[in-house]
């Protein structure tokens, strides 16, 4: 196909959606088949975005019964090859809000979203991938907690060295298993009602250290509530 034919198929876009999804299923075939088209008139992401809100537009307007769209054709469309993450996560945006025109609220996009999202942030900004992974699945989520807890167990165990001590942790004793009654005591020192073990910081070092790690929990771990049970309620409240 060369550019006079591709352009052609352009000028026959018109108001029947069936006949526009048709058509744009044309031109991206076209332009798949060669690269030389792929810019020709507008881009393929461009082409692929008209697809979709002709496709779902063209669902909507048929009769019961017909007007079911095939979410995997969505989103085989979505996945093209030639589309980078973030061209895919700017079609899964563009194509929850042309399902939101029709009652729905596109929440099986969600999980794909997520992953691009997630994809797109490893590469621009580590920092808020590790935030978004931490809170992206309840298993995440858990692990992350899990992480955390375990960095703050050998933290705080006894140093080696005498330079090296920033904290004295005043165990008391809640079982004969030194590991476990270890463990006890740092979970103790989190919940304050617990009138028992102490936490006691040497030296400035200590109370730094101490300071920086109470900003990184909170940060994570009002991450994690917030996207796994705040927002859940705002959306059910929606």
């Amino acid at each position: 196909m060369v550019n006079k034919d591709i352009e052609k198929l352009y000028r026959e876009l018109g108001e029947d959606k069936t006949s526009n999804t048709q058509i744009y299923e044309t031109i991206i075939e076209s332009k798949h088949q060669d690269s030389k088209l792929v810019d020709v008139k507008q881009s393929l992401y461009c082409d692929i975005k008209g697809w979709c809100c002709n496709y779902i537009s063209s669902k909507q307007e048929k009769d019961y019964g017909y007007d079911t769209y095939n979410r995997s054709k969505i989103k085989e469309k979505i996945y093209d090859s030639s589309l980078t993450a973030k061209q895919r996560l700017g079609l899964i945006n563009y194509v929850k809000y042309i399902l939101s025109q029709y009652n729905d609220d596109g929440s099986w996009l969600n999980s794909d979203a997520t992953e691009l999202k997630l994809t797109v942030l490893k590469k621009e900004n580590w920092f808020k991938f590790i935030l978004k992974w931490s809170s992206s699945k309840i298993r995440r989520s858990l692990i992350t907690i899990l992480i955390f807890f375990v960095v703050e167990l050998v933290f705080l165990l006894p140093a080696p060295f005498e330079w090296m001590e920033l904290f004295d942790l005043q165990q008391v004793n809640y079982s004969e298993c030194g590991w476990l009654n270890y463990i006890a005591n740092v979970v103790a020192v989190k919940l304050d009602w617990i009138d028992g073990p102490h936490l006691v910081c040497l030296n400035w070092r200590g109370v730094m250290a101490m300071g920086l790690w109470m900003v990184l929990y909170i940060v994570f771990v009002v991450n994690i509530l917030f996207n796994n049970i705040i927002s859940d309620i705002t959306d059910y409240d929606e």
